[in-house]
This record gives structure tokens, C-alpha cells and sequence, in this order.
């Protein structure tokens, strides 16, 4: 049996093809793998790690039970401003569903959209986290979704609402409430 050579490098890396041979050859020997070829092999899956990573870790606030109530009262059609193609998006500030056919999502705390979706998106109703697709920092009513507990529910229309009108009727039953203590 040969001694092990150690695999040549050029510029202080090795070449890709070297990388091939040298796993062949180790393959038709039987031998162990150098340390060197291990983590090479490791480091081929970090993009991919990475990725999943990012993936899982996408900003998805948990829905506030707290305050869902409260939401669940707003008739968020009332509070239509217009219909728009798509809106900028960065962060998922906040959302809410009272509805399997719409969600509402708030992209900061002073803009709110209202998401008609193509059908009922049962997920809404299961999960607190959701998530958007979007293109280029874009959601857009033609092409992206809202996923829920797995389902992807393509949205059909994007209504941008009065956020600061919302906000406030959010805000007039806790200071009655306060009122009547």
C-alpha cells in the first residue's frame, strides 16, 4: 500500500478537479479521507444551511392574543382607502384575520393593507406566524401569497387602509373602558 500523499494546491487552494481526483482515489482505495477533503465536503452544504437558516428565521411576528380581540371587532372594510398593485414590504410589523377570505398585515405601525385572497385560507385561522412572498422588496396581486400552517393563499386584490383611522378606534374602547372604573 502507498503512503498518502497530501493533494497539491495551487495558490494555496485546491483546484477542483485535484478535489475530484483526490476523492476517487480514496474512494477506489478504501482509505479515510483526508482532513482536509472532510471539510471541504462540509463546506459545500454551509450555502445551503444558510439558506434554510434565513428561511426559518424570517420575520414572522407570533399573532398578540392579547389585543386579537379587540381586532376581531373591526369591520377593516370600513377603514378602505383604495386598491393599489403591490406595496413595499421589508418586515411583517403585525397582522390579523377575522376573516378566512382576507388578512390584514401591517408593515409598520402606520401602514396597513387588507389582502383579499382567491379563496377561504384556512391556515389564517391555525397558526400565529404567517408569511409573504414577495419579489424585489414587492408584494404584488398578481403573482405573490400569504403562507399559513403550509398553505399558500395567492392574493387576488391589496386594499391599502387607514391605519391611523384603525388605531384610533382601537384606542376609543380602552379609554371608555378607563372611563367606567
Amino acid at each position: 500500500m502507498q503512503a498518502t500523499k497530501a493533494p497539491s494546491r495551487a495558490n494555496g487552494s485546491m483546484v477542483a478537479p485535484q478535489v475530484a481526483r483526490e476523492l476517487r482515489r480514496q474512494d477506489d482505495e478504501g482509505s479515510s479521507p483526508t482532513p482536509w477533503v472532510v471539510t471541504m465536503r462540509i463546506v459545500k452544504w454551509i450555502p445551503l444551511l444558510l439558506a434554510g437558516l434565513l428561511a426559518a428565521c424570517a420575520q414572522q411576528p407570533a399573532r398578540d392574543s392579547s389585543g386579537s380581540k379587540a381586532h376581531h371587532a373591526i369591520d377593516y372594510a370600513q377603514y378602505v382607502k383604495g386598491t393599489v398593485p403591490w406595496f413595499h414590504f421589508s418586515s411583517l410589523y403585525s397582522w390579523d384575520s377575522n376573516q378566512p377570505g382576507y388578512v390584514v398585515v401591517w408593515t409598520s405601525p402606520v401602514q396597513a393593507y387588507r389582502l383579499a385572497l382567491v379563496g377561504p385560507c384556512l391556515g389564517l385561522q391555525r397558526t400565529g406566524l404567517i408569511g409573504l412572498t414577495s419579489q424585489a422588496g414587492e408584494v404584488s396581486s398578481t403573482r405573490d401569497s400569504v403562507i399559513a400552517s403550509g398553505d399558500h393563499c395567492r392574493i387576488m386584490r391589496i386594499e391599502r387602509l387607514d391605519a391611523r383611522a384603525i388605531r384610533a378606534a382601537n384606542a376609543e374602547p380602552k379609554a371608555s373602558d378607563g372611563k367606567e372604573d
